[in-house]
């Protein structure tokens, strides 16, 4: 949910995304001439931003669905090995609240992070939100996890991460 304190709505709801003029709703900055790009044979501007509008809407619907979907507990097949690779040095975007007249967002906190993906839910930790206690608390039992303190892009860049990918892949005992 984001939203003023007052007042939380659904990031997931396509109405919200046109009545603040976000994503492909928007009416500023390229939005209309990346669309004339994207979709060159529609007739009209009217006809892109309809056609961009039901994207967006089907778009942020499949965003739902997966969250959902992540969200329930499953087996893991036997003998399955879980890796993860996640930087938690940069600065990353946590809480937002929105101007429920304009639509303007303000970070009103960071956490440890890639940049773009906070640490904790790349562990989809559970503890989140909750009070704090020792061990990862996450649907998903990793056999490794490894912490890297560089950007998202950055990550596959490092050479730890790949000497240790490697190393799991090709060296590690089984």
């Amino acid at each position: 949910m984001l939203g003023s304190e007052s007042q939380p709505f659904d990031i997931y709801d396509p109405s919200v995304w046109e009545r603040f003029r976000w994503g492909l709703a928007s009416e500023k900055g390229n939005t209309t001439e990346f669309l004339g790009i994207m979709l060159p044979d529609s007739s009209s501007q009217n006809e892109r931003r309809n056609t961009a509008l039901k994207l967006q809407s089907m778009l942020l619907k499949n965003a739902e669905r997966f969250h959902r979907v992540m969200d329930k507990p499953s087996t893991m097949p036997d003998n399955m090995e879980i890796f993860s690779v996640i930087g938690d040095a940069k600065k990353t975007e946590k809480q937002m609240l929105v101007d429920s007249i304009t639509g303007q967002i303000e970070v009103t906190e960071f956490g440890a992070g890639d940049g773009t993906v906070l640490r904790s839910s790349a562990l989809m930790d559970e503890r989140e939100g909750a009070q704090w206690k020792p061990h990862l608390v996450s649907p998903i039992d990793w056999t490794s996890v490894l912490f890297l303190p560089a950007n998202h892009l950055g990550l596959t860049r490092d050479n730890t991460f790949t000497d240790n990918v490697l190393y799991w892949l090709l060296e590690a005992p089984k």
